[in-house]
């Protein structure tokens, strides 16, 4: 592939990107609003945010959660985050003894207490472990 190709290749999905982006904000930017609205206030109270994912997802979980609990970027207090699939040991012994799709859902009440916030992240919406999560 030539040089010129490449570059107009690379520069096509920045825009994509970048349209997509927008897009995606301008239609949700008041849910966005009510959604940090509702987590400083559950933050304040004393809340704590589980994050979890799977794959590509988990690793995804896990970023979220140092950012929330190491914010040198925003220079502000750190909060208190957790993510759920950084247990190796314990996600592989409820996938093995029991079903994966408890792995979340069985973390979330043994360690989750009212007033805390959970945050499932799913390319594909269909992880039955996070639905399950979210939904209890």
């Amino acid at each position: 592939m030539a040089d010129s190709t490449l570059r107009d290749a690379i520069l096509r999905k920045c825009r994509e990107s970048m349209a997509t982006k927008e897009k995606f904000f301008t239609d949700n930017a008041d849910r966005i609003v009510a959604c940090c609205t509702a987590m400083a206030k559950s933050f304040a109270a004393g809340g704590r945010l589980f994050v979890m994912g799977n794959g590509g997802s988990s690793c995804d979980a896990a970023h979220v959660s140092v950012e929330f609990m190491h914010p040198i970027i925003e220079k502000r207090p750190a909060l208190p985050a957790l993510a759920l699939s950084t247990d190796t040991a314990l996600l592989t012994a409820i996938g093995n003894d029991q079903d994966f799709a408890l792995a979340f859902i069985q973390q979330l009440r043994m360690l989750a207490r009212p007033g805390d916030m959970a945050l499932g992240i799913s390319t594909s919406g269909k992880s039955a472990n996070i639905n399950r999560a979210l939904q209890a």
